[in-house]
């Protein structure tokens, strides 16, 4: 055999199969619903390898699949989601859209696990809903969140408590955030009731993580029709 024969012989031997396997790897991964609540034992499937695996208790996932390999999420009661692996992907978020009408579907499959959340969620981005009936924010809050505390915060505004108190000695108070902006609680006041579109409450130790230690009273985070600065 000729000396070029045998350096392409082991050429191929040797660096296909590494390029082969460096072409592959692993992304991790969340599947939620509304953005903040989980879907447990949604189907990723990969379909270059035709694996099949199952978000865990918190939604979340992890799969070996190729450079440019395309993943189909699924769950019953949400609508399919396809996405396209990029080289630069080593996590993904995926949300998925709940179907009209199928929420109890959902949630008896298996798929959520705060029922009562995903309820309370999908009233309160109903677009029918009607706010106005309230006179303020702070009776918004009270009359729909039965687990919110009001609390005078000393400086003449009411601050929120979710829950029962945490701490003794230091805040805790929940953190607000409107139209995406971390604000003062005194900013409640601001906001006319009928300029809400939707409210979530993110609980302590959980869905609140995302905002680091400022979250960890939990999160009062609400969107308004205007999606703009409460001055």
């Amino acid at each position: 055999m000729k000396p070029a024969t045998i350096f392409l012989f082991i050429f191929s031997a040797i660096f296909f199969p590494f390029s082969s396997i460096s072409q592959e790897h692993t992304i991790f991964g969340s599947v939620t619903t509304f953005e903040i609540i989980p879907v447990i034992k949604a189907e990723v499937y990969v379909k270059s390898s035709k694996q099949t695996v199952y978000t865990d208790s918190l939604g979340t996932f992890k799969v070996l699949c190729g450079l440019k390999d395309k993943i189909v999420v699924s769950a019953e009661g949400f609508y399919n989601q396809n996405l396209k692996v990029v080289e630069t992907d080593d996590t993904l978020i995926v949300n998925l859209k709940l179907k009209p009408n199928d929420s109890e579907l959902a949630i008896n499959s298996g798929h959520i696990k705060d029922s009562a959340k995903l309820k309370s969620t999908l009233q309160l981005n109903d677009s029918k809903n009607d706010f106005s009936t309230y006179k303020d924010m702070y009776e918004l809050l009270d009359n729909r969140f039965p687990n919110l505390q009001l609390v005078d915060s000393g400086f003449g505004d009411l601050s929120v408590i979710i829950g029962s108190p945490s701490s003794v000695n230091g805040s805790n108070f929940a953190l607000i955030v409107i139209d995406g902006v971390i604000s003062a609680s005194e900013n409640l006041g601001k906001i006319p009731p009928q300029e809400v579109k939707n409210i979530e409450i993110l609980r302590p130790g959980g869905e609140s993580s995302i905002y680091g230690s400022q979250g960890g009273n939990g999160v009062v985070r609400i969107t308004t029709k205007r999606g703009g600065d409460i001055n």
